[in-house]
């Protein structure tokens, strides 16, 4: 289908400002938003007929709907240790963390290691005894997000792969809003 030139323009400016929202949503770790976007974006390359980018689009939106689904598992995961270790089963938050860590260092190699070793030392207590490092699962807790997003950001200008942090694409030069 021939889309007119004015369309074009008009698809174009939609891509840009989606593509600048998905690295808004991207520095605010909302990986639902990015994908959704990302999603967005590669249908309109296909109304462009880019195939190609479409693809790449499509691919990267599928990545950030696998990172949702491990993010769901891990959560559940850490939900089912925080209430094992209010009862005192730290057996069985070993074994949560440990399974966790297998899943994890597949993501963050070190990470995946803390899980391990703070599962091991969970194994290690006897009923009733306390650890004295439940700001460390705190702190493992909050940082699971992070573990977990290895965002690919897209340049509006030049279409290459920001870094999440990046203020400014370091091939074009294009200020990332």
């Amino acid at each position: 289908m021939k889309i007119s030139d004015s369309e074009r323009v008009n698809i174009e400016d939609a891509i840009k400002r989606k593509i600048r929202a998905a690295n808004r949503a991207a520095k605010m770790n909302n990986i639902r938003k990015v994908m959704s976007l990302y999603y967005d974006i590669s249908g309109l390359f296909l109304d462009l007929g880019n195939e190609e980018k479409a693809k790449m689009f499509n691919k990267t939106a599928k990545k950030y709907e696998a990172t949702l689904k491990i993010q769901e598992i891990i959560e559940k995961y850490i939900n089912i240790a925080k209430n094992e270790y209010s009862k005192g089963n730290y057996q069985n938050v070993g074994q949560i963390y440990i399974k966790l860590s297998n899943i994890i260092k597949k993501i963050d190699p070190k990470r995946g290691i803390e899980f391990r070793n703070f599962g091991e030392k969970m194994l290690n207590l006897k009923q009733g005894q306390s650890i004295s490092h439940q700001s460390k699962k705190s702190n493992q807790q909050e940082d699971i997000e992070q573990v977990l997003i290895d965002l690919v950001l897209i340049c509006p200008k030049c279409g290459r792969d920001l870094d999440p942090d990046s203020d400014i694409c370091k091939y074009c030069g294009t200020k990332i809003e």
